[in-house]
């Protein structure tokens, strides 16, 4: 978590100038979101610069790796830019919160706000006799962890408008992802440690060693706090603690672990999409966002999980 790993230079900005004139695309380009770098072009697609803008639009930046940058365009890097390292992850206004959850229930959809409160009431009753539990809910739906509750209605759309393609895992697939999408996060306090998803998330975050402790723990944590609770879904705490893709609740894997439960998997695709959504409404077309997610996963479980979103958005827009 030191300077050294903030201030490491991965990818470089790109004149567009640089594309004038190629016929292909001389190398993968990624198109930058935030914190994150969304592969959009690879090496030798065949597609001009102009078909690249009528795409994207003219406010969008194009990024290449610094090892190609190096090879391709110059040996020396771009001075580094000290605001690139203490970026944060951005947080969805209200506004524009408010528009992407009136583009979904306008859609043909089964959402409906009364049935997200519906199931606050319920696990409200299933958590009564836990204070702790109880108190992370009432911060759910306050401005202390705005950021939680826009990402809990987003996953119960997502959940409702794709339960026939992943009730298979589970009879009660649904009620088991729901829960998850409430609990995962209980033991964490604030706003921006709700948003760490990915390791790369974890580096550039400015946390305290506190923080920092409280974010890799925090799946084993939570997975304690419900395993003591009556009435939660059978295996429901071990799928807690594997919801980031490590199986022993532990920190953020590099790459995706295949021996995760089924439904820790379902939810860790379900999770990182809504993040696409909220970080990028009106700024990045969904069906970008959706290519981009089955090409992150595309393989087992995660593959189907991304097909069945895929499959839901067909449906609703």
């Amino acid at each position: 978590m030191g300077a050294a790993e903030k201030k490491q230079l991965d990818f470089v900005l790109l004149d567009r100038s640089y594309l004038t004139g190629h016929s292909k695309i001389p190398c993968d380009l990624y198109l930058k979101s935030n914190t994150r770098y969304f592969k959009r072009y690879k090496e030798g697609d065949s597609v001009t610069i102009d078909e690249i803008l009528t795409e994207l639009g003219e406010d969008i930046h194009l990024y290449i790796r610094a090892e190609d940058y190096k090879e391709m365009v110059s040996p020396t890097l771009p001075d580094f830019d000290e605001t690139m390292a203490e970026e944060e992850i951005h947080i969805i206004s209200d506004k524009k919160f408010n528009e992407l959850m009136k583009s979904l229930k306008n859609s043909k959809s089964e959402w409906s706000q009364a049935r997200v409160e519906k199931s606050v009431n319920w696990l409200k009753k299933v958590s009564k006799s836990n204070k702790d539990l109880l108190q992370h809910l009432k911060k759910l739906s306050s401005d202390d962890l705005s950021f939680s509750y826009k990402k809990v209605q987003i996953l119960y759309f997502l959940f409702m408008n794709s339960i026939t393609s992943i009730q298979s895992y589970a009879s009660d697939a649904l009620k088991i992802l729901t829960y998850m999408a409430f609990f995962c996060d209980c033991e964490l306090e604030q706003d921006k440690e709700t948003r760490i998803l990915t390791q790369h998330d974890l580096q550039i975050a400015d946390l305290t060693d506190e923080e920092y402790k409280r974010v890799i723990h925090h799946p084993m944590a939570a997975a304690k706090t419900v395993a003591g609770i009556d009435g939660l879904p059978h295996g429901l705490p071990t799928f807690i603690m594997q919801h980031h893709g490590s199986k022993s609740g532990f920190g953020f894997p590099v790459d995706l672990s295949y021996n995760i439960s089924p439904m820790a998997q379902i939810y860790l695709v379900y999770e990182r999409f809504a993040w696409y959504l909220i970080e990028n409404y009106g700024r990045i077309d969904i069906h970008f966002l959706i290519r981009h997610l089955k090409e992150e996963f595309d393989k087992g479980v995660y593959a189907q999980a991304s097909r069945s979103i895929e499959k839901s958005f067909d449906k609703v827009l």
